[in-house]
């Protein structure tokens, strides 16, 4: 599937950006698409996506073989 022509620039992503700063909100990264839009994602995302080790019970195999 061949990549759409990018439909926005550095500044648009940038005023978004501002824009969410402005908000209240924390963002942290800016994710790409093939199809030429782009997502900026919060920390709150981040958190909610990416839990930390002391929150996650362990994985599949730990729970198998009775090691978490």
């Amino acid at each position: 599937m061949p990549r759409k022509k990018i439909a926005h620039s550095r500044t648009d992503v940038r005023a978004m950006w501002d824009l969410m700063q402005k908000m209240g909100l924390e963002p942290v990264s800016v994710k790409y698409h093939p199809d030429g839009t782009f997502r900026i994602m919060t920390a709150k995302h981040a958190e909610i996506t990416k839990p930390n080790a002391e929150t996650v019970s362990g994985t599949y195999w730990d729970k198998v073989l009775h090691h978490g």
